[in-house]
């Protein structure tokens, strides 16, 4: 059985690139986390990824940052429990 982690990694330069860009550009926000857009599209661009790829590939990896922080706040709430439980 393969690792969770290796199963999914990112099989492309714009991917792998995107994926440690996006990761390093999380910042707390207000009422949430934000990504820092133009700093984690400069630092793929360093890593080697193409522009129009990278644009595509953050925006996925936000909106998946948000469904799983939509998924915490629900399972939580289900529980009876806040966000941290």
């Amino acid at each position: 059985m393969a690792c969770p982690y290796s199963a999914q990694a990112p099989a492309s330069v714009d991917g792998a690139a995107v994926w440690s860009a996006a990761n390093a550009s999380i910042r707390a926000g207000m009422t949430s986390l934000e990504i820092d857009l133009p700093g984690a599209l400069a630092m793929a661009a360093g890593m080697g990824a193409h522009h129009w790829a990278a644009c595509d590939l953050i925006a996925a990896f936000r909106g998946g940052m948000f469904a799983g922080l939509e998924a915490r706040r629900e399972a939580a709430t289900d529980r009876g429990g806040g966000v941290d439980g």
